[in-house]
């Protein structure tokens, strides 16, 4: 679990660190789901001494192993965000024409425009 945990931190892309995290969560042959049997085979270890200790052990590790499975269904679909965090976002068309307008270039030169006179003008008016 370390080794993966330090793969995991020194991982350069988010594939990689999918991969890292399917070796966890893949439910027949990854870690998580290979912690559960431990838990458990630890359950029909303790029950089988036939004694109030090894009953309660017993309960205690099929709710270990019943979280663990919880959390491989809570998390089935990890890798593939992971995956998905290494595509890039695609841009609303708001964030599009702010994008636009913000890096869009202006004449050096150009002058300012003229507010509008508050003479009244003098052409015809209704």
């Amino acid at each position: 679990m370390r080794d993966l945990t330090d793969r995991l931190n020194a991982a350069r892309s988010y594939g990689e660190a999918a991969q890292l995290l399917d070796q966890v969560l893949e439910p027949t042959e990854g870690l998580l789901g290979s912690l559960e049997g431990f838990f458990e085979t630890a359950a029909m270890t303790a029950k089988a001494s036939e004694r109030q200790d090894g009953f309660d052990l017993h309960h205690d590790c099929r709710q270990a192993a019943a979280t663990l499975r919880r959390l491989g269904e809570d998390l089935h679909v990890a890798v593939e965000r992971m995956q998905a965090l290494g595509r890039p976002r695609r841009r609303s068309w708001q964030e599009a024409v702010a994008h636009y307008y913000g890096t869009a270039h202006t004449a050096p030169n150009s002058p300012a425009p003229t507010p509008p006179s508050s003479a009244p003008s003098s052409g015809r008016t209704r």
